[in-house]
């Protein structure tokens, strides 16, 4: 208790001094803001999933050497249907996209279609391989002739055309930015501006032929890239704004007065900004995980102002004297705030050990804005409340304080002089609410994010219907040495796989298109023997296949060099799934590692893509972050039993913070609504949010008991202070989250529904649970000192 009273006074002192010293105070928070500032014009932007792995990590030197050796995976589509592909008018107009689409569109490494896919055949003992129509045919039997090359061709087949025939795909590859990051000598990765470029050009060339009677749809990662991008940034224009002004108008209405809106607003800007020029200068980039930053320091930033502005207007509203209402102020909620800082922040931190390099920077950057935030609450805030005039309080202010006072009275009541009571009701709740635990699961489905008539998502249902998948795995064969792929046995071996993966379901999805170097030596071997259907198959010696590959490298096509090394060491699989929800693909990638490490054990096997990487980094996200939340709890339930001094009551204190969580989380699976990137983000804020708010409510309880001797009365006095403090904390969030229910996107509606709820909840169960607890511990007067 002693070291308790000196910290307190110690703040008592601390706002008696940012009042004498004003100005003084103001221009120590101002250098330290453009301080930080100074380096926020560095901060750059990581959008590509492959900057969520560490340069160390094996799956993204894989993925590099990957790039390096055979270019871009992650292609943007262009799927075209019409009454007839084989229709003059139809041929002209996809002669006329392809031809603009090479010219222009900007990050362009290749462009595949009908118009220059390869057609392989045998002629006069010689092998031609050529573009499949160097012109539009013009008679009717040069029509004809095309089909039958077009849908007798295996290759074709779920590549550039549907089983059906009736639809057809412009494939778009981007070339790999040579442009290095200072922070890395790996090559950097088309990023999303350039998607955003060059999706951008692509629609303005071939939307125009919507009104030649062609139905076009875009799917593939750029298309993903861009148009999620774009639905963000409008959700964010117009939600920012719009929780921000419902977040002043609660503060105007619960406060009063200009400076109970404007104060907190300043301290919540200042955190955010010296935090982004922190993390600038720390060389930590801004991403999809750190873009929540600002949404958790505004969570922090108002919470450390308001608990310390509300207690100040009580007693300036009793005392008349501001010097003296900033002093006690600061005396009553200095030390919970700076309580909520230690636990947030140490809770926080327990992500650093993450596997994904965003998740970890995430835990490095936040902390640190956590005592931003804290710093300017205990500094710029008195400064401010001391160098402009405050009004006195009016006589129906003084009412209004009346009526809380009183009702807080009767809520005291009802809690301490009937806790079994409340007990049983959170407990059925609480209860009621498990039930929900056996529903809950991990998912990560960025398509889901969009309503359901979307074009992208009715896209790329579309390619994923018609051509059994848009998105790529790759696989990557290495035999170790120079022209080893001259192997028969290992070429046939290749080919089964591919006729397996083809032919059955792997997991819980169905394989597409299937293609390698087989391919071509499929392609050759029919052709060296008169066109026959029947010779479509691999050849049976090494030799043969060593004369195939080097008459196809000798025909003049370099389409050899998208499937093979120039040393002949190491061959690439490229494997077409559909858009799933990447949880699910885990299974499934298992299933194909096992077999190629049964079927090829001697051989260096590595599966990778963009895929294949996006796969793992939300496994890997929602996993640590799974497993990091237990950790957190753990690590502020030791702070909690340090800070309050005994075993009993900091395990205590953990059911008022542990029940609103797991209420939200049963009913996520009540209401199937699942486990990602955005969700997971809600677990972060709301310990943050649920556990100050109890360390602030038992703080206060804990020196009224002290003094006062009863439970009734501490319960009374923590009600009227800190309990308009929480009141008005949650309140306001709860509106700001409330307003992304109306976001375009399903995963910030999830956010706001959930956050908003949890907020709610949780001021509940401090001002219902809290009290019910504290009347049952200290019954009868005992046990004095919490």
């Amino acid at each position: 208790m002693n070291t308790r009273f000196r910290i307190e006074k110690l703040f008592f002192n601390l706002g008696s001094w940012a009042y004498r010293h004003r100005s003084l105070a103001l221009l120590i928070s101002l250098t330290l803001l453009f301080t930080t500032l100074l380096p926020l014009r560095t901060l750059r932007f990581e959008s590509s999933i492959l900057q969520m792995f560490h340069h160390t990590d094996p799956a993204r030197i894989t993925y590099e050497e990957f790039r390096e050796q055979f270019g871009k995976d992650d292609n943007l589509l262009i799927l075209l249907q019409a009454d007839s592909l084989f229709d003059q008018t139809f041929l002209k107009s996809l002669h006329e996209m392809h031809q603009r689409l090479e010219r222009e569109v900007p990050h362009l490494k290749k462009i595949t279609s009908l118009v220059n896919v390869r057609r392989t055949y045998g002629q006069d003992d010689r092998l031609i391989v050529e573009d499949l129509m160097k012109k539009v045919p013009t008679s009717q039997s040069d029509l004809e002739s095309l089909r039958q090359n077009v849908v007798l061709n295996p290759l074709y087949k779920n590549f550039l055309i549907s089983q059906d025939a009736a639809s057809t795909v412009i494939i778009i590859e981007p070339k790999v930015n040579r442009k290095l990051h200072t922070t890395s000598q790996a090559t950097k990765p088309v990023d999303t501006d350039e998607y955003i470029e060059m999706y951008a050009k692509v629609r303005q060339i071939v939307d125009p032929y919507q009104d030649r009677g062609v139905v076009i749809h875009y799917a593939g990662q750029p298309v993903l890239s861009a148009v999620l991008h774009d639905a963000i940034q409008q959700d964010l224009r117009k939600l920012g704004p719009l929780s921000l002004g419902l977040v002043m108008i609660i503060l105007a209405l619960l406060f009063r007065r200009v400076t109970g809106v404007i104060y907190p607003l300043l301290v919540i800007l200042a955190s955010i900004l010296s935090t982004l020029g922190t993390m600038a200068a720390l060389d930590l980039p801004m991403t999809n995980i750190s873009s929540g930053i600002p949404t958790f320091l505004v969570v922090i930033g108002l919470a450390d102002s308001v608990h310390i502005l509300a207690v100040f207007y009580k007693f300036y509203q009793e005392c008349g004297d501001k010097h003296t209402a900033i002093a006690k102020a600061f005396g009553h909620s200095g030390l919970p705030v700076l309580l909520t800082s230690l636990t947030t922040a140490a809770g926080l931190f327990s992500f650093v050990t993450a596997d994904v390099s965003w998740v970890a920077d995430f835990a490095k950057i936040v902390p640190i804005g956590v005592f931003f935030a804290f710093f300017y609450t205990v500094l710029l805030l008195p400064a401010l409340l001391s160098l402009f005039p405050i009004s006195p309080p009016k006589q129906k202010t003084k009412e209004r304080s009346a009526f809380w006072d009183r009702n807080m009275s009767k809520l005291g009541n009802l809690t301490t002089h009937h806790p079994w009571r409340m007990i049983l009701v959170w407990s059925l709740l609480l209860i009621t609410s498990l039930l929900g635990f056996s529903k809950i699961y991990l998912s990560q489905n960025s398509m889901k994010w969009f309503p359901e008539n979307h074009p992208l998502r009715v896209a790329t249902y579309e390619m994923d219907r018609q051509f059994k998948g848009s998105v790529n795995l790759e696989v990557v064969i290495d035999t170790g040495k120079e022209n080893g792929l001259y192997d028969a046995e290992l070429m046939h071996k290749m080919e089964r796989t591919i006729q397996e993966f083809e032919s059955k379901q792997i997991g819980s999805m169905q394989l597409g298109k299937a293609v390698s170097v087989t391919t071509v030596l499929k392609e050759v071997n029919q052709a060296l023997n008169g066109n026959q259907p029947s010779f479509y198959t691999v050849a049976d010696t090494d030799e043969l296949v060593a004369q195939e590959l080097l008459l196809f490298e000798m025909s003049g096509s370099d389409d050899l060099e998208h499937w093979v090394s120039t040393d002949f060491r190491i061959a690439r699989m490229t494997l077409t799934k559909p858009f799933l929800d990447a949880v699910k693909y885990v299974e499934a990638l298992s299933q194909i590692e096992a077999h190629f490490q049964e079927n090829y054990p001697d051989l260096k096997i590595a599966t990778t893509g963009m895929a294949m990487l996006f796969t793992q980094t939300i496994y890997r996200v929602l996993t640590s972050m799974a497993k990091s939340y237990p950790l957190a709890l753990i690590i502020i339930t030791l702070i909690m039993i340090i800070l309050v001094g005994r075993v009993k009551i900091g395990l205590l204190s953990m059911v008022p913070n542990l029940v609103p969580i797991l209420i939200i989380v049963g009913w996520m699976g009540l209401l199937d609504i699942p486990f990602d990137f955005s969700t997971m983000l809600i677990g972060s804020i709301s310990i943050g949010l649920v556990v100050d708010d109890t360390i602030h409510f038992l703080h206060t309880f804990s020196r009224e008991h002290t003094q006062k001797g009863d439970v009734h009365q501490a319960v009374y006095a923590t009600l009227t202070t800190t309990g308009r403090a929480i009141l008005i904390t949650s309140l306001t969030l709860a509106a700001g989250f409330f307003v992304y229910t109306t976001a375009t996107l399903q995963n910030f509606f999830y956010f706001g529904l959930l956050t908003g709820t949890t907020v709610l909840v949780a001021m509940l169960a401090d001002f219902l649970l809290v009290p019910a607890l504290m009347a049952i511990v200290f019954r009868n007067g005992a046990d004095q000192h919490p």
